[in-house]
Protein backbone atom coordinates (compact mmCIF):
# COMPACT_ATOMS: atom_id res chain seq x y z
CA UNK A 1 0.00 0.00 0.00
CA UNK A 2 1.20 3.47 -0.82
CA UNK A 3 2.20 5.17 2.46
CA UNK A 4 1.02 8.60 1.30
CA UNK A 5 -2.37 7.14 0.36
CA UNK A 6 -2.63 5.45 3.79
CA UNK A 7 -1.68 8.66 5.59
CA UNK A 8 -4.22 10.63 3.58
CA UNK A 9 -6.98 8.16 4.58
CA UNK A 10 -6.06 8.65 8.25
CA UNK A 11 -6.02 12.43 7.76
CA UNK A 12 -9.34 12.41 5.89
CA UNK A 13 -11.14 10.49 8.65
CA UNK A 14 -9.49 12.63 11.34
CA UNK A 15 -10.48 15.87 9.62
CA UNK A 16 -14.07 14.74 8.99
CA UNK A 17 -14.61 13.55 12.55
CA UNK A 18 -12.87 16.63 14.01
CA UNK A 19 -15.24 18.89 12.02
CA UNK A 20 -18.27 17.04 13.35
CA UNK A 21 -17.06 17.44 16.93
CA UNK A 22 -15.63 20.95 16.46
CA UNK A 23 -12.12 19.84 17.41
CA UNK A 24 -8.58 20.32 16.16
CA UNK A 25 -7.95 17.63 13.48
CA UNK A 26 -4.34 17.05 14.54
CA UNK A 27 -5.47 16.19 18.09
CA UNK A 28 -8.07 13.70 16.80
CA UNK A 29 -5.57 12.05 14.44
CA UNK A 30 -2.96 11.74 17.22
CA UNK A 31 -5.56 10.30 19.61
CA UNK A 32 -6.67 7.76 16.97
CA UNK A 33 -3.06 6.66 16.45
CA UNK A 34 -2.61 6.35 20.22
CA UNK A 35 -5.83 4.30 20.58
CA UNK A 36 -4.85 1.98 17.75
CA UNK A 37 -1.40 1.47 19.27
CA UNK A 38 -3.00 0.60 22.64
CA UNK A 39 -5.35 -1.90 20.97
CA UNK A 40 -2.39 -3.53 19.24
CA UNK A 41 -0.47 -3.80 22.52
CA UNK A 42 -3.42 -5.20 24.47
CA UNK A 43 -4.39 -7.73 21.81
CA UNK A 44 -0.83 -8.61 20.79
CA UNK A 45 -0.12 -10.99 23.65
CA UNK A 46 -3.51 -12.69 23.31
CA UNK A 47 -3.12 -13.10 19.53
CA UNK A 48 0.35 -14.58 19.97
CA UNK A 49 -0.97 -17.02 22.58
CA UNK A 50 -3.91 -18.04 20.38
CA UNK A 51 -1.61 -18.63 17.39
CA UNK A 52 0.67 -20.78 19.54
CA UNK A 53 -2.30 -22.75 20.88
CA UNK A 54 -3.61 -23.33 17.35
CA UNK A 55 -0.18 -24.51 16.21
CA UNK A 56 0.30 -26.82 19.19
CA UNK A 57 -3.17 -28.37 18.98
CA UNK A 58 -3.70 -28.29 15.22
CA UNK A 59 -7.13 -26.80 15.89
CA UNK A 60 -7.86 -24.07 13.41
CA UNK A 61 -11.28 -22.48 13.34
CA UNK A 62 -12.10 -24.51 10.22
CA UNK A 63 -11.00 -27.80 11.79
CA UNK A 64 -13.12 -27.14 14.86
CA UNK A 65 -16.13 -26.44 12.62
CA UNK A 66 -15.52 -29.66 10.69
CA UNK A 67 -15.29 -31.67 13.91
CA UNK A 68 -18.45 -30.09 15.29
CA UNK A 69 -20.29 -30.73 12.02
CA UNK A 70 -19.32 -34.38 12.44
CA UNK A 71 -20.84 -34.36 15.94
CA UNK A 72 -17.52 -34.27 17.79
CA UNK A 73 -16.21 -31.97 20.50
CA UNK A 74 -13.04 -31.33 22.53
CA UNK A 75 -13.24 -34.74 24.18
CA UNK A 76 -12.82 -36.45 20.82
CA UNK A 77 -9.42 -34.86 20.13
CA UNK A 78 -6.71 -37.22 21.38
CA UNK A 79 -4.29 -35.59 23.82
CA UNK A 80 -6.04 -32.22 23.85
CA UNK A 81 -6.38 -32.26 27.64
CA UNK A 82 -2.61 -32.58 28.09
CA UNK A 83 -1.74 -29.96 25.48
CA UNK A 84 -4.40 -27.59 26.85
CA UNK A 85 -2.88 -27.76 30.36
CA UNK A 86 0.59 -27.09 28.94
CA UNK A 87 -0.68 -24.17 26.85
CA UNK A 88 -2.57 -22.78 29.87
CA UNK A 89 0.66 -22.75 31.89
CA UNK A 90 2.81 -21.29 29.10
CA UNK A 91 0.32 -18.64 27.94
CA UNK A 92 -1.56 -17.07 30.87
CA UNK A 93 -3.02 -14.46 28.46
CA UNK A 94 -5.43 -17.16 27.28
CA UNK A 95 -7.14 -17.11 30.68
CA UNK A 96 -7.42 -20.90 30.90
CA UNK A 97 -6.17 -21.26 34.45
CA UNK A 98 -2.78 -22.34 35.76
CA UNK A 99 -2.28 -25.54 33.81
CA UNK A 100 -0.17 -28.16 35.57
CA UNK A 101 0.52 -27.33 39.22
CA UNK A 102 1.64 -29.46 42.14
CA UNK A 103 -1.16 -28.32 44.45
CA UNK A 104 -4.13 -28.46 42.13
CA UNK A 105 -7.25 -28.29 44.30
CA UNK A 106 -9.84 -27.32 41.74
CA UNK A 107 -10.73 -29.15 38.58
CA UNK A 108 -10.60 -26.98 35.48
CA UNK A 109 -11.33 -28.47 32.08
CA UNK A 110 -8.66 -26.59 30.12
CA UNK A 111 -9.44 -28.61 26.99
CA UNK A 112 -13.07 -27.41 26.97
CA UNK A 113 -12.00 -23.81 27.69
CA UNK A 114 -9.36 -23.91 24.96
CA UNK A 115 -11.85 -25.40 22.49
CA UNK A 116 -14.31 -22.55 23.20
CA UNK A 117 -11.57 -19.96 22.91
CA UNK A 118 -10.26 -21.28 19.59
CA UNK A 119 -13.71 -21.55 18.02
CA UNK A 120 -14.18 -17.78 18.38
CA UNK A 121 -12.61 -15.33 15.92
CA UNK A 122 -9.44 -13.55 16.97
CA UNK A 123 -9.85 -9.98 18.21
CA UNK A 124 -9.27 -7.47 15.44
CA UNK A 125 -7.22 -4.32 15.86
CA UNK A 126 -8.97 -1.46 14.11
CA UNK A 127 -7.06 0.41 11.43
CA UNK A 128 -5.99 3.99 12.15
CA UNK A 129 -8.38 5.20 9.47
CA UNK A 130 -11.36 3.30 10.93
CA UNK A 131 -14.20 5.75 11.47
CA UNK A 132 -15.25 4.21 14.81
CA UNK A 133 -11.69 4.67 16.05
CA UNK A 134 -11.80 8.29 14.88
CA UNK A 135 -15.04 8.89 16.75
CA UNK A 136 -13.70 7.30 19.92
CA UNK A 137 -10.58 9.44 19.60
CA UNK A 138 -12.69 12.58 19.14
CA UNK A 139 -14.70 11.75 22.26
CA UNK A 140 -11.46 11.35 24.21
CA UNK A 141 -10.15 14.68 22.93
CA UNK A 142 -13.47 16.40 23.72
CA UNK A 143 -13.42 14.95 27.24
CA UNK A 144 -9.78 15.98 27.72
CA UNK A 145 -8.64 12.42 28.43
CA UNK A 146 -5.80 12.33 25.87
CA UNK A 147 -2.31 12.58 27.44
CA UNK A 148 -1.03 15.39 25.20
Amino acid sequence: MNLWRFCSRVRRVGIEVAREYGLEPFAVIEAAILLQRQEREVNGELLEARRAARNRTGLSWGRICDLEDAGRDHASVAGLDVVAREVAREYPALGLGQGYTMDRHEHVDEAALLWELLRKPDPVVRAQHDESLGREAAEMVAAGVVPF
